[in-house]
């Protein structure tokens, strides 16, 4: 969820002297609309990761807590890891990861287990959940922060790095191979598996600022191959494969990281033409969380006050009904369920880490 939430945030305007005691989640208030508590985490987190498993729990790893409003170090990281029930709304603790950790992106690979990933100085992990445990991997070029990864029907992983290597990964052997070189090297892109079996790969930032470029990879023929630009230059934003085959583009920067500027209108990318298309405006910045539902229709949230909209590919119209997780929470995760329902785990609270655990139906 996502390395964009930072930029809503200007910490120093919000700082609250050393002196003053943590107010715990339950003497926040915020008011909620349509969303209801689910339950709560073990622990306070902000920026953890969360993902669903094959048998519906939801496992969430890593985040932060607070020691005062707004502020954080290494200290109050958790290495550890838990098991929500969204039944019960009960959670258990698991195994440890061997690190404390937080924004990281978890996955679940196609035999059940969930690859954990992060910052390029924490390791990748891997969680197998029928022994309850993670085991570290060697760190690996191929699997830095920026790099972006997706499960192919073989259960192998492509992996596209800051440098433009695409490589495959072996869950089983826990072997990379690299396979070949994109002529235009960037980090912040996403990389969204098309129905036909090849990646196309979208936008992104180089030393010469955010790009509008797009490439398609064929793994059946080992090629690249550049197709019709974005609309709009982006980097950090969020692809979403709908049900008819097109992707659709939300979100993210423009200009230098030093000076980026959010992207409101969103796009569409039709493998047909190879071509993008407009997909109106959904009109929420910062975007905080992008989640496809059962039913087809794309959930966002973010803005100041979490607000929710949804997008109907159909007729590619937004619709907002009010609904928002209110004022200043930020920093969650984000996990949708089966049933279509949406849970939002810990973030921040008025800048104070929260345990809680939110379910929204749409």
């Amino acid at each position: 969820m996502t390395r964009r939430i930072a930029s809503a945030l200007i910490i120093a305007s919000h700082m609250i002297g050393c002196g003053r005691s943590v107010p715990t989640a339950t003497e926040i208030g915020t008011e909620l609309k349509g969303f209801k508590l689910a339950g709560r985490m073990n622990f306070q987190r902000f920026w953890p990761a969360s993902v669903l498993l094959q048998d519906g729990r939801v496992l969430i790893t890593g985040g932060s807590r607070t020691d005062r409003p707004y502020h954080s170090s290494r200290a109050f990281r958790h290495a550890t890891a838990e098991l929500f029930d969204p039944d019960t709304g009960t959670s258990t603790v698991t195994g440890s990861m061997s690190v404390s950790r937080y924004r990281d992106r978890a996955m679940l690979l196609p035999d059940g287990r969930v690859i954990v990933k992060g910052t390029p100085f924490d390791p990748p992990e891997v969680y197998d959940p029928r022994s309850g445990s993670f085991v570290a991997m060697e760190d690996r070029p191929e699997l830095t922060t920026d790099a972006s990864i997706a499960a192919l029907p073989t259960g192998d992983l492509l992996t596209i790095d800051a440098k433009g290597n695409v490589s495959r990964f072996d869950p089983d052997s826990w072997e990379f191979q690299f396979l070949t070189r994109m002529d235009v090297p960037r980090s912040g892109h996403s990389a969204s598996l098309l129905q036909d079996g090849r990646l196309l790969i979208v936008g992104g930032a180089n030393g010469a600022g955010a790009l509008k470029r797009t490439d398609v990879y064929d793994p059946s023929s080992n090629t690249l191959a550049q197709v019709g630009d974005l609309r709009h230059e982006r980097w950090g934003h969020q692809a979403v494969l709908l049900e008819d085959g097109t992707v659709l583009i939300l979100g993210g920067m423009t200009g230098a990281a030093s000076d980026p500027e959010d992207v409101s209108a969103a796009e569409r990318y039709e493998p047909a033409t190879g071509s993008f298309m407009p997909a109106g405006d959904p009109r929420i910045a910062p975007l905080h969380a992008v989640a496809l539902l059962p039913n087809g229709t794309v959930f966002l949230m973010g803005g100041i006050n979490g607000s929710v909209v949804l997008y109907d590919s159909s007729t590619n119209d937004y619709r907002r009904n009010g609904d928002n997780v209110g004022y200043e929470r930020v920093r969650y995760s984000v996990t949708v369920l089966r049933d279509g329902r949406v849970l939002v785990f810990g973030g921040m609270i008025n800048g104070v880490s929260t345990d809680q655990v939110l379910v929204y139906r749409p």
